[in-house]
């Protein structure tokens, strides 16, 4: 199962489409059904349910690959939400180019969107809105989304210390766990994260498997016969 990190690597890459999409169809082959487990999150990706979102997710994607701010802007709907919360102010295109700078090679917006979007996702109100990536979508109302996060993953080690040669705990493969304030402290945090199994268990996981609920999501709905992206925004 390919990581998500080598998926934002696809993401940042100018390969043809056909290729990039190739592989971001592999990372959810055989996973499209949504585990009852509630403490788990098994990669979903409803897209290929409509055949007008799939031409047009690919599409966007190939404009990522390819860094087409003319292309990215033409699907940003006028009143796009760029943040959530209480902070909720700046919307619309104007707001979404002063934060991202869209124009430029380098932006940010290229490997965030990117990322979001080799995550799969779920259609949700009925069908009439794609959200993306597949976590933020299916992630359980009841949990709080600042306390918990997902591993990415199937048999990542929960180690008792934060290093390589400590004792494995267990295995985690997809889970929700709960996540404590983290501290700085010795530089721990940048290379592994302390976590609580929702059965009690404790201990280390490598950072690059835990997906944090306050990253981007990507909400894109039917508007006026044509696909937009409504909202990218962080914690929702």
């Amino acid at each position: 199962m390919p990581s998500i990190l080598y998926a934002a690597e696809i993401m940042n890459s100018t390969r043809p489409l056909i290729i990039v999409f190739a592989l971001l169809l592999i990372v959810f082959t055989g996973t499209v059904v949504q585990a009852e487990d509630k403490s788990l999150l098994k990669p979903v990706d409803e897209a290929t349910q409509n055949p007008s979102f799939f031409v047009f997710r690919a599409r966007l994607i190939e404009a990522i690959a390819n860094r087409d701010a003319k292309h990215l802007l033409s699907i940003v709907d006028p009143g796009i939400i760029n943040e959530t919360g209480e902070d909720a102010l700046i919307k619309g295109i104007a707001g979404f180019r002063e934060e991202w700078k869209p124009e430029a090679k380098d932006s940010k917006i290229w490997g965030e969107l990117g990322k979001v979007l080799s995550m799969g996702g779920k259609f949700k109100d009925g069908g009439k809105n794609f959200q993306a990536p597949y976590v933020s979508a299916c992630f359980p109302e009841a949990l709080d989304l600042f306390e918990h996060s997902a591993i990415l993953g199937e048999k990542v080690r929960l180690r008792k210390e934060p290093r390589n040669d400590a004792e494995v705990v267990a295995t985690l493969s997809w889970d929700i766990v709960k996540m404590p304030l983290q501290s700085d402290e010795d530089g721990k945090t940048e290379e592994w994260k302390e976590v609580t199994t929702m059965d009690g268990r404790k201990g280390y996981v490598s950072s690059s498997y835990v997906f944090n609920m306050d990253s981007y999501t990507a909400i894109f709905e039917f508007r006026s016969g044509r696909w937009m992206m409504i909202m990218f925004a962080a914690g929702c």
